[in-house]
């Protein structure tokens, strides 16, 4: 996989995230140590109210904890 697929994926897997359609800007901020994830946050704008990302939509998760969408 070279970046532009990579980040390709974040922004779709975003996007499937943010159930509303008429939001502004969106906004994931992903926490690295080392050479491992160890946190997300994420947060999207409609006009000038703010939501945040479900992550387990993001990373595919259901309720179980199961699955992953970024590969």
């Amino acid at each position: 996989m070279i970046v532009d697929e990579i980040y390709m994926n974040i922004g779709q897997s975003i996007m499937n995230a943010i159930e509303e359609v008429n939001w502004t800007t969106a906004q994931l901020n992903i926490e690295i140590v080392g050479t491992g994830v160890v946190g997300y946050t994420g947060n999207y704008k409609i006009g000038t109210e703010k939501h945040d990302i479900s992550i387990r939509k993001i990373l595919g998760k259901s309720e179980t904890g199961s699955g992953s969408c970024i590969r």
